[in-house]
Protein backbone atom coordinates (compact mmCIF):
# COMPACT_ATOMS: atom_id res chain seq x y z
CA UNK A 1 0.00 0.00 0.00
CA UNK A 2 1.34 3.31 -1.39
CA UNK A 3 1.29 6.63 0.66
CA UNK A 4 -0.43 9.36 0.24
CA UNK A 5 2.04 11.28 -0.78
CA UNK A 6 3.11 8.40 -3.35
CA UNK A 7 -0.20 8.16 -4.68
CA UNK A 8 0.06 12.04 -5.65
CA UNK A 9 3.20 11.53 -6.88
CA UNK A 10 1.78 8.63 -8.89
CA UNK A 11 -1.09 10.76 -10.40
CA UNK A 12 0.63 13.52 -11.26
CA UNK A 13 2.86 11.85 -12.91
CA UNK A 14 0.30 9.73 -14.96
CA UNK A 15 -0.73 13.52 -16.09
CA UNK A 16 -3.92 14.02 -13.93
CA UNK A 17 -3.25 17.67 -13.53
CA UNK A 18 -1.51 18.59 -16.54
CA UNK A 19 1.91 19.41 -17.91
CA UNK A 20 3.19 21.07 -16.30
CA UNK A 21 1.47 20.59 -13.20
CA UNK A 22 -1.75 22.67 -12.23
CA UNK A 23 -1.23 23.82 -8.69
CA UNK A 24 -4.89 24.51 -8.08
CA UNK A 25 -6.03 21.04 -9.61
CA UNK A 26 -2.94 19.22 -7.44
CA UNK A 27 -4.15 21.34 -4.14
CA UNK A 28 -7.68 20.92 -4.72
CA UNK A 29 -7.12 17.16 -5.37
CA UNK A 30 -5.09 17.10 -2.04
CA UNK A 31 -7.76 19.04 -0.07
CA UNK A 32 -10.46 16.33 -1.30
CA UNK A 33 -8.30 13.44 0.15
CA UNK A 34 -7.67 15.10 3.13
CA UNK A 35 -11.53 15.33 3.57
CA UNK A 36 -12.30 12.03 3.01
CA UNK A 37 -9.73 10.70 5.30
CA UNK A 38 -11.23 13.61 8.17
CA UNK A 39 -14.57 11.89 7.13
CA UNK A 40 -13.31 8.82 7.74
CA UNK A 41 -12.13 9.30 11.39
CA UNK A 42 -15.42 10.41 13.09
CA UNK A 43 -16.22 13.14 15.20
CA UNK A 44 -15.05 14.00 18.56
CA UNK A 45 -15.48 11.52 21.67
CA UNK A 46 -16.59 13.82 24.72
CA UNK A 47 -16.02 11.89 27.93
CA UNK A 48 -18.68 11.86 30.91
CA UNK A 49 -17.49 11.09 34.06
CA UNK A 50 -19.64 8.91 36.31
CA UNK A 51 -17.67 7.93 39.08
CA UNK A 52 -14.08 6.86 40.46
CA UNK A 53 -13.52 3.36 41.43
CA UNK A 54 -11.93 2.47 44.54
CA UNK A 55 -10.33 -1.31 45.05
CA UNK A 56 -12.79 -3.12 46.97
CA UNK A 57 -11.52 -5.59 49.57
CA UNK A 58 -14.02 -7.72 50.21
CA UNK A 59 -14.39 -11.48 51.81
CA UNK A 60 -16.48 -12.81 49.09
CA UNK A 61 -13.83 -11.88 46.47
CA UNK A 62 -16.58 -11.33 43.90
CA UNK A 63 -16.54 -6.99 44.09
CA UNK A 64 -13.15 -5.62 42.48
CA UNK A 65 -13.87 -2.07 42.34
CA UNK A 66 -16.71 0.26 43.93
CA UNK A 67 -17.37 4.01 43.84
CA UNK A 68 -20.90 6.47 44.42
CA UNK A 69 -22.51 8.27 41.90
CA UNK A 70 -22.53 12.17 43.02
CA UNK A 71 -25.33 13.07 40.86
CA UNK A 72 -28.57 11.63 38.86
CA UNK A 73 -26.78 10.65 35.25
CA UNK A 74 -28.93 9.77 32.22
CA UNK A 75 -27.00 7.49 30.00
CA UNK A 76 -28.21 6.87 26.73
CA UNK A 77 -28.63 3.71 25.52
CA UNK A 78 -25.89 2.23 23.18
CA UNK A 79 -23.49 4.32 24.96
CA UNK A 80 -20.61 2.93 25.17
CA UNK A 81 -18.63 2.45 28.87
CA UNK A 82 -14.58 2.93 29.04
CA UNK A 83 -12.60 3.31 32.63
CA UNK A 84 -9.46 4.86 32.40
CA UNK A 85 -6.61 3.93 34.98
CA UNK A 86 -5.69 6.56 37.12
CA UNK A 87 -1.72 6.85 38.36
CA UNK A 88 -1.54 8.85 41.44
CA UNK A 89 0.76 9.28 44.54
CA UNK A 90 -2.13 9.83 46.79
CA UNK A 91 -3.34 6.84 48.61
CA UNK A 92 -6.87 7.71 49.03
CA UNK A 93 -7.38 8.46 44.63
CA UNK A 94 -9.54 6.05 43.26
CA UNK A 95 -7.59 3.39 41.05
CA UNK A 96 -9.99 4.14 38.11
CA UNK A 97 -12.50 6.20 36.73
CA UNK A 98 -15.78 5.41 34.57
CA UNK A 99 -17.07 7.52 32.07
CA UNK A 100 -19.31 7.44 29.33
CA UNK A 101 -18.53 8.71 25.61
CA UNK A 102 -20.67 11.07 23.50
CA UNK A 103 -19.47 12.38 20.23
CA UNK A 104 -19.84 16.24 19.09
CA UNK A 105 -22.52 17.02 16.68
Amino acid sequence: MSTPAEQMMQRAAAGEFGNPINMDQYNAAWSEYMEYELSKRGKKPIYHTISGLWEENSNSGKVAHSGRVQEEIVIPAGSKLLTFRKNSENPNAPALSLVWVSYED
